[in-house]
């Protein structure tokens, strides 16, 4: 396709562009000071920002192939909407709102879930000096504890020191001194584990 004639008071911006979800406006003759004549405006960020203004004679060139002519860096990837003020732009940006709606409702939904573990947390009852109660509000408490200890237990091995960067373990790449090389984890390491740690669910 031929560039576009765009005298004044028409243009493009063709750089800096707020979205790449394109939509069409179509202003009649007389219907705009600015565009005595009439124009074909592009809008994007839903149908908000105008980066470019068309003389009405483009009004029938399909919107693809004016993203095509002005944006080809963003022609594969670009979203094209119905035009501006159309039944079929109300059922898009409807639609549009529907899933925004059910993406937030999903957000507060995980949101009110944690925060009601959280008071539950905090409304627990503190245990005695000797009780060791093993449920699952414990088991959410030391959760990240026992999962750093089942990795170690997992990977512990006898430290390889490098030739050149004694304090660095040629195995595994972390300083000596790492718990991973203790033999406290190595001997709870040769002595077998379990593949998987208890989920959460299992605790009472």
């Amino acid at each position: 396709m031929k560039a576009f004639d765009l005298q004044p008071p028409y243009f493009a911006h063709t750089e800096g562009l707020p979205g790449i979800d394109f939509s069409r406006e179509i202003l009649k003759p007389g219907e705009c000071e600015d565009f005595p004549d009439g124009a074909l405006g592009i809008r994007v960020d839903d149908d908000f920002w105008s980066v470019a203004a068309l003389p009405l004679k483009y009004a029938d060139v399909p919107l693809a192939d004016i993203v095509k002519n002005l944006w080809p860096q963003y022609a594969d990837e670009a979203t094209l909407c119905p035009d501006h003020g159309t039944a079929e732009q109300r059922v898009y940006q409807a639609e549009g709102w529907a899933k925004s709606v059910e993406s937030m409702n999903s957000h507060l939904n995980k949101e009110v879930r944690r925060l009601c573990n959280e008071l539950a947390r905090l409304r627990s009852p503190r245990p005695g000096l000797g009780e060791r109660i093993v449920n699952r509000h414990r088991a959410e408490s030391d959760y990240f504890v026992r999962q750093y200890e089942h990795l170690l237990v997992a990977v512990a091995h006898p430290s390889e020191p490098m030739e050149r960067r004694g304090g660095v373990c040629a195995r595994c790449g972390l300083s000596i001194s790492d718990r991973v090389h203790m033999k406290h984890y190595i001997d709870l390491h040769d002595a077998g584990y379990e593949p998987s740690m208890k989920h959460l669910l299992e605790f009472d």
